[in-house]
């Protein structure tokens, strides 16, 4: 199975219906672009589109990810819609002024 039908598959077995987008309420609310159950738990996520990544000591930054900004959700799922790979994060940046840097302990999982 190719890397992006994995993570489709991920999302489609562990994940709700999409309730992001234009004009949802949750999305605009919240900042929830979808829930994932994972192993009993619901974790809440913002999906954010990025272009590469720059690894520094234990930070990694992530550039043109679109608005960057804080969300009160548990993760931040970023794809990249060149070569669809997804890095999935705690929602613990330490930097979020111009771009999104996180610990290298936030990263959860790497899909390429």
């Amino acid at each position: 199975m190719t890397q992006p039908r994995r993570i489709l598959t991920f999302l489609c077995l562990y994940s709700q219906p999409k309730i992001g987008g234009h004009g949802q309420k949750q999305d605009a609310l919240k900042g929830i672009d979808l829930i994932v159950n994972l192993n009993g738990q619901k974790y809440t996520a913002q999906v954010k589109p990025y272009s590469s990544t720059n690894i520094e000591e234990d930070k990694i930054s992530l550039s043109n990810t679109g608005n960057v900004k804080p969300y009160n959700v548990d993760w931040l799922i970023f794809i990249n819609p060149k070569n669809n790979s997804i890095l999935i994060f705690k929602n613990e940046p330490i930097k979020n002024h111009n771009q999104y840097v996180f610990n290298v302990e936030s990263l959860i999982h790497e899909i390429e």
